[in-house]
């Protein structure tokens, strides 16, 4: 190998840059909490800016819908990412976001334990009631007696049918809830639940650690979408959640990022589109510290416990039906033009083609965004009376979609769906595997020959943006040596490729 110095190569995904979260774009007291979380833990506003509106769609699901038009509904629940590194003060701005959902969750036990309790106890007295006439009707010789029992048994289990199973209510639970414990709990909180969790083990859970029979996704896109929801049962006949509302907000490092890519069907089943993901610039290095940094005020603290308060005691209606907003002329309007703004960058060729399971999603992200800040900034004794979205509320979660999508190709560049990159990164991955010194192109060619290099010409773009970036490095071009095929033209390897192979 050359003995010439080797500078470090550049990444294949270089770092986007993204806007700032547009915390003027929320109601003023959630946006002067999101500043003061952020001034205070010195995070970016990205952060607490995420956590907030996932809290508040916390509240708001299962109690609101936004129709714009007839016949197109969507629900308030949200699934937002943060991706940041470690040292983040992640937690920190978790336990800032969820204070009120504990308190409230907290209050709720208390009030309503002993009920609960008396419920619980009413329900096991039930169940060995109709277990022990089973067992006599299984036993008894005579025929009347048998009868008797058998009517017994039956009547009991109608009644335990028809007997809810008291639980103490639950408004979040952390990332390592398994897809089906959280089936369940979606059947026990009336289709109402979030999963909230400042690290990425909730990935891992999806990918399969404990199922053997790999992911279970269905938990997460029926409850995202509001799709029936079959819940099994053991002992008791299965629980149908018609309307479930999950939201999720989650903060995971970039290495759980990248490994959304080795799991093709986090995209192919829509997971992936359905987050609105944060990607900030981390502080760290350039932090003030304890002493320099304003602390989060009081009174900025309570009133963001106090509103989300007022959110969550909203009532259920009385058929239990979720409150419906419509959209004002206005917002209509809007509505129609992010459309025929966002459509034909689906398309082939579009900006959004490459991430369509996501940008085919955005239109009903902005709409679901819109009812959320409208139903936040309405409050008039824990219930927005007018109903009615209207244009500059609109116009505001159109600033908030923005954000989300410059976060989003980020994100989607970072875990490799820029199709730029994507024949690069194919020979990258063939280079590395080999731990080769020295790779001619007619060796890269024959090793990756196939529909996407049907030629070496195919390949040569590929190789020359390795160089570029100092993977590669062309060697000098040798000459033909008499008769027969010249030399393939030949490359150097960088040595961290072959350090990575395990050959250098």
């Amino acid at each position: 190998m050359s003995a010439t110095t080797w500078s470090d190569p550049e990444p294949l995904e270089t770092r986007r840059a993204v806007p700032d979260f547009p915390v003027s774009a929320l109601p003023d007291w959630l946006a002067a909490w999101v500043s003061g979380v952020s001034g205070a833990l010195e995070v970016p506003s990205a952060l607490p800016g995420v956590l907030g509106l996932v809290v508040v769609a916390t509240a708001l699901a299962r109690r609101f819908v936004v129709e714009p038009r007839t016949g197109w509904c969507e629900p308030l629940n949200l699934f937002g990412l943060v991706v940041l590194d470690p040292a983040n003060r992640k937690s920190a701005a978790f336990a800032e976001a969820t204070g009120p959902l504990v308190a409230f969750e907290r209050d709720a036990a208390e009030r309503l334990g002993p009920a609960i309790a008396r419920a619980q106890s009413d329900r096991g007295i039930l169940e060995r009631r109709q277990k022990r006439a089973a067992e006599n009707a299984a036993r008894a010789d005579d025929a009347g007696t048998r009868a008797d029992a058998t009517r017994e048994a039956g009547e009991l289990a109608e009644e335990l049918a028809r007997t809810p199973v008291a639980t103490v209510p639950r408004l979040f639970v952390s990332g390592d809830v398994t897809p089906e414990r959280l089936a369940g709990l979606l059947a026990e909180q009336q289709g109402r639940v979030a999963v909230m969790d400042p690290e990425g083990g909730l990935f891992a859970i999806l990918a399969g650690r404990y199922s053997e029979g790999g992911s279970n996704l269905d938990t997460f896109l029926k409850g995202h979408a509001g799709d029936p929801l079959r819940v099994e049962r053991v002992g008791r006949p299965p629980d149908v959640v018609e309307r479930p509302a999950l939201t999720v907000g989650l903060t995971v490092q970039h290495d759980v990022l990248r490994g959304l890519a080795a799991r093709p069907d986090f995209r192919g089943r829509g997971l992936v589109g359905r987050f609105l993901f944060a990607m900030p610039e981390s502080p760290l290095g350039s932090r003030r510290g304890p002493f320099r940094a304003p602390e989060l005020r009081e009174t900025v603290r309570a009133a963001y416990a106090d509103r989300v308060r007022a959110l969550l005691e909203i009532e259920p209606s009385e058929d239990g039906a979720a409150r419906v907003l419509t959209f004002a002329k206005e917002a209509r309007d809007r509505l129609q033009a992010l459309h025929e703004e966002l459509e034909p960058e689906l398309g082939p060729g579009g900006e959004l083609a490459h991430m369509s399971d996501w940008g085919g999603k955005l239109l009903g992200a902005t709409v679901r965004l819109s009812g959320v800040l409208f139903a936040a900034s309405r409050l008039e004794g824990g219930d927005p009376r007018d109903r009615t979205v209207d244009g500059a509320t609109f116009a505001r979660a159109v600033e908030l979609a923005r954000f989300f999508r410059a976060h989003a190709e980020a994100v989607y560049a970072e875990i490799g769906a820029d199709p730029a990159l994507d024949n690069p990164r194919r020979v990258l991955a063939w280079v590395g595997r080999h731990g080769r010194e020295t790779v001619t192109v007619r060796d890269v060619f024959n090793g990756l020959r196939g529909a996407r290099f049907p030629k070496v010409e195919a390949l040569r773009p590929a190789l020359e943006a390795l160089a570029e970036r100092g993977y590669l490095r062309p060697l000098p071009r040798q000459e033909r040596d008499g008769p027969g095929r010249a030399p393939s033209p030949a490359y150097e390897v960088h040595p961290t490729l072959l350090a990575a192979s395990g050959d250098a």
